[in-house]
């Protein structure tokens, strides 16, 4: 079926942004799963390296050697999840998707007000078809992969 340059050129667009409205939704999707996973990581290690200092100053304070061990044992604990979160690094890895996800979103909906307006010409659509190409492409290299 010929649908003519005009609306040819639409229809890639608009499949255009699907696929951008479609990307949007995944590095949502990753963005709030690595918050919960630092969020649960943070909670963890406060309340270890809480457990540790009280531990500690009450094994101190009677001079008992299991509260010591134990308070070092969580301290630890802390310690090494604190490595492991800086490591992984997912707040770092959430704010990355949460503002790809949030470019995908104004992309998606300045391209739709773009497309909305009547009498739009076969050179304006290759110019909007252009313009969604080259913001994509500085999105996605500045983004990390799903």
């Amino acid at each position: 079926m010929n649908l003519g340059p005009h609306m040819e050129r639409t229809v890639l667009i608009k499949n255009q942004l699907a696929e951008i409205k479609a990307l949007k939704e995944k590095h949502g999707i990753k963005s709030d799963k690595l918050k919960k996973s630092n969020d649960i990581l943070d909670v963890v290690i406060i309340a270890s390296g809480s457990i540790s200092t009280s531990v500690m100053i009450i094994g101190l304070s009677s001079l008992n050697p299991i509260l010591i061990a134990v308070g070092t044992g969580f301290g630890f604990i802390s310690t090494f999840l604190g490595v492991i979160n800086k490591t992984l690094d997912f707040q770092g890895k959430y704010l990355n998707h949460k503002n790809t996800a949030n470019c995908l979103s104004d992309l998606y909906r300045d391209c739709n007000i773009v497309l909305a307006k009547n009498g739009l010409s076969t050179n304006d659509r290759e110019h909007l078809q252009n313009d969604i190409a080259h913001r994509l492409s500085i999105i996605e290299n500045n983004s990390l992969p799903l």
